[in-house]
């Protein structure tokens, strides 16, 4: 089966003919960053415990994010003692992260882990806010004893 797009109607074309398709629209896509500075370095990854998450790396001092539908949206940074701080939510609402403006500093790698990544550093609660159905939210921290 082909599509084919026209100027006027999008066309199906099968092996019996062609079907004009009415009133056809494009999936929609959410977005997870609402506002502050971040960037998505991954979307619909699948976790070995069948989970799917999107991942975004905080780039500057806040974030406003959302999740998709079933999904896990999360946020990394490191904390003062140079540890990968991992924010987890799910559900309806929104996470809000804002690093304190007295402990923030700009992107740089982790001395305490093997990777290319680099993450601001900062220290930050997590605010849940506006969420219609239960969401869930995770705050934890990876130590660079348990990552290779």
């Amino acid at each position: 089966m082909e599509t084919n797009q026209g100027d006027i109607d999008d066309i199906v074309i099968d092996d019996f003919g062609f079907t004009p398709i009415a009133n056809f629209e494009p999936p929609t896509t959410i977005p997870l960053i609402l506002e502050g500075s971040g960037d998505v370095a991954g979307e619909d990854i699948q976790h070995p415990s069948g989970n799917i998450f999107d991942q975004v790396l905080l780039t500057g001092q806040n974030i406003k994010l959302q999740a998709k539908p079933d999904q896990i949206t999360r946020v990394s940074f490191m904390d003062k003692d140079e540890d990968i701080v991992q924010v987890e939510f799910s559900g309806s609402g929104t996470l809000a992260v804002n690093l304190d403006p007295a402990t923030f500093l700009p992107p740089a790698l982790p001395p305490r882990y093997n990777q290319e990544v680099m993450y601001v550093t900062g220290i930050s609660p997590a605010c849940l806010s506006r969420g219609l159905i239960p969401a869930r939210s995770l705050v934890y921290s990876l130590s660079g004893q348990l990552t290779p």
